[in-house]
């Protein structure tokens, strides 16, 4: 991700999850990202609890952080 600090590393979850969602994230969209800043490898991440792309939303935790991909 492309910011005006910088670039950061955003994490979304795992491909079989993210791929089967109906939001398409490519590379060059506007998008914004809502999650929690953390390092990883010693470097700025972000991990993904939504993506907005337009007016779709890509839901990838819920408001505690769970992933929805681990919910049973």
């Amino acid at each position: 991700l492309k910011t005006a600090q910088g670039e950061i590393a955003v994490h979304l979850g795992p491909g079989w999850f993210v791929n089967r969602e109906p939001v398409k994230i490519m590379p060059h969209d506007v998008i914004e990202v809502t999650g929690s800043r953390v390092s990883y490898a010693g470097k700025p991440a972000l991990i993904a609890a939504e993506v907005k792309k337009g007016d779709q939303i890509l839901k990838l935790r819920t408001a505690d952080g769970v992933p929805l991909w681990s919910r049973g």
